[in-house]
């Protein structure tokens, strides 16, 4: 009875040795386009030939420092003095123009 099923065993082995392999290689083009992605990813990020000026920018900002609108409006809300109310109006139509000139 055991020698009859060796063939069958064996076969299902050979098939196992199959798709294993094939898996395997899947999962090595998978890894090598990651790699490929990451590489190019650390190329933009480090300003290389194929940087655009979006991303440029983007190394030069301080991530942490930047204000998203709600920030502004509670900064904006808070002042009382109206030199520094002025003050912050001056700042902000320079950005303007700053941004204006970009």
């Amino acid at each position: 009875m055991k020698k009859a099923k060796i063939p069958e065993v064996e076969a299902h082995l050979a098939t196992t040795q199959q798709l294993l392999h094939a898996r395997s290689s899947a999962v090595v083009s998978v890894a090598n386009s990651l790699k490929d992605a990451e590489a190019r990813v650390a190329a933009l990020a480090s300003g290389g030939s194929e940087a655009g000026p979006q991303s440029q920018m983007a190394s030069r900002m301080c991530q942490s420092k930047l204000w998203n609108s709600s920030d502004y409006r509670d900064y904006l809300s808070s002042i009382t003095d109206y030199r520094h109310a002025t003050d912050v109006k001056g700042y902000l139509n320079l950005i303007g123009e700053g941004n204006d000139a970009i």
